[in-house]
């Protein structure tokens, strides 16, 4: 099926995500230059490429600080040690794995496309291209959690980092895809759709080398750094602690918000600056509406024009706004299961504190955190 042979229906999807730079902002560009050719291929392409290389990079993230990181820890790490393997055998067995896996999601992506025989998607090429420049794009975020991790005492410190410089450059590639979009290519996260699945003619398997020869250099750094420092340690000392707690202390709310005050700041003010970011994009797209005769004739008039715009983009918008703080309650209610796997919870019970007031509090703090969270993206 064609979705694009209605001209007017070709005319408005290539209006809405190649000419608007919200869209653009969202998903990335595409090098497509006439309605015509903004076939069902571009346009997966363009909205799923950027898409599903952060879903990888996110999941390559949290897999090598878990495996790596959190097994120090953990003390796994140093257990393994005290047997005959070398200083490097776990981290090496953990890259082996990613390689793997992502590998592995690769051919199945590409294959399970291939096999659904749609018309724009049933080129092998094309959508191997797609499934490898995504792969790789997680496996060189995994490399930068891998190397984050030699430089930061602690898995949550690690986490906390790699995702703050994912959201940066995400940041970035937003204001490079608007203005100027060959300095895209000094950005590792625009590597991902620089290469153009589905597009022909523009179809570029550069940033997939770039990707796999970054993923090595920072991988090679990592290893130096492990051999040259201790089990559990990191290169940046550890701030001191207060020689006497605070009050709030004193109570276990107050407890747990002091422990994940950290994570729950950095959530707090990425939501802001997302919403930040997102919400700037409103002007653009108020001047772009005004200036596009197409826009107006799709829609008939200006301010119908600016309505439907804006209303798909909100739509879009809210929703990945809405997952990401989703996603932000669950990783707070993780933590009490962490805690308790870690047998922390205990000493805590051995106190005239009931199980229901550690989980409601734990529960507690996870709304109020994400319903603070939704009005500051908003």
């Amino acid at each position: 099926m064609e979705v694009t042979s209605n001209p007017a229906t070709a005319n408005s999807l290539y209006t809405m995500f190649v000419k608007n730079p919200a869209m653009i902002g969202l998903f990335g560009p595409t090098p497509v230059n006439s309605p015509a050719n903004y076939s069902l291929g571009p346009i997966f392409g363009q909205t799923m490429t950027l898409i599903t290389g952060i879903t990888f990079a996110i999941i390559s993230i949290i897999y090598v600080v878990n495996r790596s990181r959190k097994e120090e820890d953990d003390g796994i790490t140093e257990l393994f040690r005290s047997y005959s393997i070398g200083k490097l055998a776990n981290t090496t067995a953990l890259v082996i794995e990613l390689i793997f896996l992502h590998l592995l999601m690769a051919i199945l992506l590409a294959f399970s496309i291939q096999a659904q025989n749609v018309t724009g998607l049933n080129d092998l090429g094309s959508n191997l291209l797609f499934a490898f420049t995504t792969s790789a794009q997680g496996l060189l975020w995994g490399m930068f959690a891998l190397l984050l991790g030699q430089v930061f005492s602690d898995a949550s410190t690690t986490k906390g980092v790699t995702f703050g410089l994912f959201g940066l450059l995400y940041i970035i590639r937003m204001g490079t895809d608007a203005t100027n979009l060959s300095l895209g290519w000094f950005n590792p996260l625009s590597w991902v759709y620089l290469a153009f699945p589905y597009v022909k003619g523009h179809e570029n398997w550069t940033s997939i080398i770039l990707t796999f020869s970054l993923s090595l250099i920072l991988l090679v750094i990592s290893y130096f750094l492990e051999l040259k420092r201790d089990v559990g340690a990191g290169y940046l000392p550890e701030g001191q602690g207060r020689a006497q707690g605070k009050k709030a202390l004193f109570g276990f709310p107050g407890l747990i918000l002091s422990l994940e005050k950290k994570m729950i700041l950095g959530w707090l003010i990425g939501s802001f600056v997302l919403g930040l970011v997102y919400g700037s994009m409103f002007g653009q797209m108020d001047q772009f509406i005004s200036n596009n005769k197409t826009v107006k004739e799709i829609f008939v008039g200006n301010e119908t024009a600016a309505s439907a715009i804006r209303g798909n983009f909100m739509v879009t918008l809210f929703s990945i706004l809405s997952i990401l703080v989703a996603a932000f309650g669950v990783v707070l209610l993780i933590k009490m299961v962490g805690e308790e796997r870690r047998n922390r919870l205990e000493a805590l019970y051995a106190l005239p504190l009931s199980r229901a007031k550690v989980y409601f509090t734990y529960v507690l703090t996870a709304i109020f955190s994400v319903i603070v969270a939704q009005f500051l993206a908003l």
